[in-house]
């Protein structure tokens, strides 16, 4: 069976998004590897997805699923992730959340940020994020502590039906492709 992403519709389950997450115990369990299973039937399900986070099936466990890419079978699992250090520098952008149906948020994040994270075999990870990897785990952390796009943004925008939102998406797509497009010809005219 599919599991179901939680939405803030329910009070229940808004209640259940609003918790910190409890960290996970290493070595993996299996019962720890269900979830990574269902979160990736969940992720899977949605088709293109940049991110799920395990309050958002209604664990309240420290696991995050990143597509940097926004294509699922380029995930990155992540156990107990966590920022190390983080740049001053913010960006704003817009973010959509699956908890959150037919709303995105224009959110400030940190542009550049150092992680670290078990993966689901047990090896530790750490890396710089940039960019669009780091407003997606950042999007995707927040959730472990508890917290939802909605309360940090400067900017809201609902819609009344999924072509509406899906129209938005569109834009906002485009809108990353063309920062990422900037951003590579600025590096390279600097090199």
């Amino acid at each position: 069976m599919l599991p179901k992403i939680i939405t803030v519709e329910n009070h229940n389950h808004l209640l259940l998004l609003k918790q910190k997450s409890l960290p996970i115990s290493l070595p993996l369990s299996s019962d720890t590897y269900a979830i990574i299973d269902a979160m990736m039937e969940a992720i899977k399900a949605k088709g293109k997805a940049a991110g799920l986070a395990a309050p958002q099936i209604g664990i309240n466990k420290r696991i995050i699923i990143c597509s940097f890419t926004g294509e699922t079978q380029d995930v990155e699992i992540m156990i107990n992730p966590t920022y190390i250090n983080h740049s001053n520098e913010l960006e704003e952008g817009w973010e959509g959340c699956f908890s959150i149906p037919l709303t995105f948020a224009r959110v400030s994040r940190f542009k550049t940020i150092d992680v670290s994270y078990f993966t689901a075999h047990g090896d530790i990870i750490s890396k710089q994020l940039n960019g669009f990897a780091a407003r997606v785990y950042q999007h995707e952390h927040d959730h472990l502590e508890g917290n939802l796009m909605t309360e940090q943004t400067s900017e809201l925008k609902t819609f009344t039906t999924e072509e509406e939102f899906n129209n938005f998406l569109q834009i906002v797509r485009k809108d990353r492709m063309d920062s990422l497009q900037n951003s590579f010809t600025s590096t390279a005219k600097n090199i």
